[in-house]
């Protein structure tokens, strides 16, 4: 590890990963934006309220927020876009325990672009975007 960190192998290492990473994101912050029109999502920077639901543009980590369109909870749509869409994401309740994701309310959900291929990350989003206009039309 210390020749590695010597001879520059770790800076080099950082820099391919910011790349790679930065790659992912823009990945999953398109496909967030191409599913608007079908859902209402916006990706925002910084993050504010614009149409039903609300985007924060990552500008680090490994994930990307929305806030749901109003009324719409966030465990209920994990377990309806798992159970009919085949796919995932966390609910905002499970990152801020006893306070929710919005001091209370159950609104949000996380998406990680960190692991999935692009082609992947597409794929999820779209899903995730026909649950909520499923959920939605109920």
């Amino acid at each position: 590890m210390s020749a590695m960190v010597e001879g520059g192998g770790q800076a080099a290492h950082l820099a391919a990963l910011k790349v790679h990473y930065a790659a992912q994101a823009a990945v999953m912050e398109a496909a967030v934006e191409a599913a608007e029109s079908s859902c209402g999502w916006l990706l925002l920077a910084p993050p504010r309220v614009a149409g039903s639901a609300q985007v924060s543009r990552t500008t680090g980590g490994f994930f990307v927020w929305i806030r749901l369109p109003s009324g719409m909870d966030g465990a209920a749509l994990v377990r309806f876009s798992e159970a009919e869409h085949g796919v995932t994401a966390l609910s905002g309740d499970r990152c801020f325990p006893g306070t929710g994701a919005t001091g209370g309310e159950n609104d949000c959900i996380r998406l990680s672009f960190s692991y999935l291929a692009p082609a992947d990350l597409e794929e999820g989003v779209r899903r995730l975007a026909a649950a909520v206009s499923a959920m939605a039309a109920q």
